[in-house]
């Protein structure tokens, strides 16, 4: 007999029992249909709240309920919910709540669809969910959140487990150790999904991932919070010694914020790191790094935009330090501030030659190095080519300690300051070639003498498409005008994409952005002025406040209203008499102060449904605050069941997936709907097909016990 034959064999012997707590089923207890069970069987658990603990034990089992929200496994508190060890299971369509610890899966393949894992509280690791002991499993629509732990408040994965994750949610969940939403030393792929509002006493806010190389692909954080470093994400392999090489994608950090260093990102690790068309925003840093701390590795970072972070200490924008090589390109870094010095970027330190090239340093500040800092080079690895530095406070580009410095092919003007400063040890030997150096306080400050006319260094209007010192980086478009002096007068060994002789500025040598480099249908040369990001090109709707000028029109985009205050902090952008610490009059229906109620706080103290702005806080439940609307099929408070994007009013019946589909209140063949003939009612209990789910289960049970 075949494997493939044996399999279907027992797929056909499979049977479905049926679950339901008010005793119309074959059983009323989720336990007892489990202690029934044989692998490759299926529980259909009716909606309800059932008040029990529940086991598996080296079971291959299909676990359906009606509906996250609607079949609710409930724990006593003081142990874990739901265990699952060894075997495999499927679980779909349910909650659970109330443990000490949500789900544990140990030694265990499966698969979790729109399931809702919330208010376990404990000092467990993974106090949500916990995936230990050589365990695989993936996770689809899956809702963590409010939960408490200690490593991993919402999900603990160890060094020989791994998961994937798509359309998750983690949310709200607080460990006593690291990550927040997220512990994990085994393998994670993340893809899709929202980390949002976690808090951890360590490191990682909202991931903390050490051992091996995490994958992150278009998945937002916002709102995390650690106590040590890495308030949206920390990667860190000290305790392993071993490479690890993250990759992160398309993802979005938002007003994250780390008591230590990074405020958005904290990576320390010594394998090749991957960063591409991230988008970094008002992240906040006690220490170094408001938005990217990065240490050691090989950084590559890429299309990589740090909008207004801050940093107590240097490096608003971003900080790398003790690289080992890699490169940052295509990248801007605007609106930083730094208590010290390098309010875009600080380099230093670097191990091994780490090119810094087609940049953009807009209106950030710092006391020194208020675009970009330079510090502790002495091999000449920080090489700085082709790079905008423009409207900094505190100075554009500061060399410090870097004996061999090298910039060539730099705009750097209108900065409040030195345009470029060199101590002694630095202006001793450095190049500076090509720079054209106009409109700052002073041309050149520290050691370096007036370098304009030298070495083809200049001091000419650059004459850019649109600048404007007006706070709104995110709004200028640094291409130049046809009549510009930087066009094809850079370094004649260096080339534009065109071949041709190269132009000063990100947009000029062999590494610009050109062509059309986000698949959108037009490059810079067209007017599209974020070749890294296909959500902005000419002709895109503007959408306010998501950190892009997405029709590349110009204007405003996170301070509309000219309070000083950045949307979404700044609950109305557009009236300039309301804003955090606003004078706020109670009783007039109004909160101008943001603080969610009408009126201070010490005054009335009542709220009035007032609505914040922050995306992830839903105050008013009117639904615009994304999170109202978990599973993104368009309905809110009408939605029977918000985990699950199929079932919303007026959806169709499916007559056999023990869902209400159409919130109706009624499921399968009790829905009127699965009477008509057409609709193929297929509902009735007893033997059934096992579902494609299972057969992938039960396959790798049989070739496990093959192995064994």
């Amino acid at each position: 007999m075949t494997l493939l034959t044996l399999l279907l064999s027992q797929a056909a012997l499979s049977a479905t029992f049926t679950v339901d707590a008010s005793g119309d089923a074959d059983y009323s207890s989720i336990q007892a249909a489990i202690d029934a069970a044989s692998s490759g069987d299926t529980l259909s658990i009716a909606a309800g709240t059932y008040n029990e603990n529940v086991s598996i034990d080296a079971t291959w089992l299909t676990i359906e309920g009606a509906g996250a929200g609607a079949t609710i496994i409930a724990g006593d508190g003081t142990s874990t919910t739901f265990a699952v060890s060894g075997g495999g299971v499927s679980m779909s369509h349910l909650t659970i709540t109330g443990g000490a610890q949500g789900l544990s899966l140990r030694n265990v393949v499966g698969s979790l669809l729109a399931v809702t894992v919330e208010n376990n509280n404990g000092g467990e690791n993974g106090g949500g969910v916990s995936v230990t002991d050589a365990a695989d499993i993936n996770l689809d629509g899956v809702f963590i959140t409010d939960n408490t732990g200690h490593n991993g408040g919402g999900l603990y994965v160890d060094a020989s487990s791994q998961i994937i994750a798509t359309s998750t949610w983690v949310a709200n969940n607080e460990a006593s150790g690291a990550g927040g939403g997220i512990y994990a030393s085994g393998k994670i792929q993340i893809t899709s999904t929202e980390l949002h509002d976690n808090t951890s006493a360590e490191s990682g806010g909202g991931i903390y991932a050490t051992g091996l190389s995490p994958e992150i692909v278009d998945s937002n954080f916002w709102g995390n919070t650690a106590g040590d470093n890495g308030g949206g994400l920390a990667v860190d392999n000290g305790s392993t010694g071993s490479g690890v090489n993250p990759r992160l994608k398309g993802c979005e950090f938002w007003l994250n914020g780390a008591t230590n260093h990074g405020g958005a990102i904290w990576m320390e690790a010594s394998g090749l790191f991957y960063f591409k068309q991230l988008l970094v925003v008002m992240n906040t840093a006690g220490g170094d790094g408001g938005g990217l701390w990065v240490s050691g590795g090989q950084p590559t970072s890429t299309f990589v935009r740090a909008w207004y972070n801050e940093a107590d200490g240097d490096g608003g924008g971003a900080v790398f330090s003790g690289v080992n090589g890699g490169e940052t390109r295509k990248s801007s870094f605007g609106g930083n501030i730094a208590g010290g010095m390098g309010g875009g970027a600080v380099h230093a330190s670097p191990a091994a030659l780490h090119t810094i090239h087609n940049n953009r340093y807009i209106e950030n500040t710092a006391e020194t190095g208020g675009g970009l800092l330079i510090d502790d080079d002495s091999a000449r690895f920080s090489v700085v080519s082709n790079v905008d530095v423009i409207g900094n406070t505190g100075g554009g580009v500061a060399f410090v300690n870097a004996d061999a410095m090298k910039m060539v092919n730099g705009i750097v003007a209108w900065n409040t300051g030195d345009g470029i400063s060199a101590d002694a040890t630095s202006a001793e030997a450095g190049i500076l070639k090509y720079n054209d150096v106009h409109g700052n306080t002073d041309s050149y400050g520290d050691a370096l003498s007036d370098m304009t006319g030298v070495d083809g260094n200049i001091d000419q209007d650059p004459r850019y498409q649109r600048f404007d010192a007006d706070g709104d980086p995110i709004s200028d478009f640094l291409v130049l005008n046809d009549d510009s002096p930087c066009i094809q007068t850079g370094k004649p060994e260096i080339l534009n994409r065109d071949s041709s002789r190269s132009d000063y500025g990100s947009y000029g040598g062999p590494g610009s952005e050109g062509g059309d480099e986000d698949d959108d249908g037009v490059g810079p040369a067209g007017g599209d002025c974020d070749d890294g990001d296909a959500k902005a090109a000419p002709g895109l709707t503007e959408v306010v406040g998501d950190g892009r000028d997405n029709d590349c029109a110009g204007g405003g985009e996170l301070d509309m209203d000219g309070d000083g205050s950045l949307y979404p902090l700044d609950c109305d952008d557009d009236n300039a008499d309301i804003y955090p610490g606003a004078a706020d009059t109670p009783g007039d229906g109004i909160d101008a102060d943001c603080d969610g109620t009408d009126g201070m706080t010490e005054d009335s103290g009542e709220p009035v449904g007032a609505d914040t702005g922050a995306p992830w806080v839903d105050e008013d439940t009117s639904g615009a605050d994304l999170g109202h609307d978990r599973d993104g099929d368009g309905y809110t408070d009408d939605d029977c069941n918000d985990a699950d994007p199929t079932a919303h009013p007026g959806a169709d019946e499916i007559c056999d997936d023990g869902i209400d589909n159409d919130c109706d209140g009624d499921t399968d063949d009790a829905d009127g709907d699965c009477a008509v003939a057409d609709k193929g009612c297929g509902c009735a209990a007893g033997a059934s097909t096992t579902p494609a789910s299972m057969i992938f289960l039960l396959l790798a049970g049989l070739i496990a016990r093959r192995r064994d």
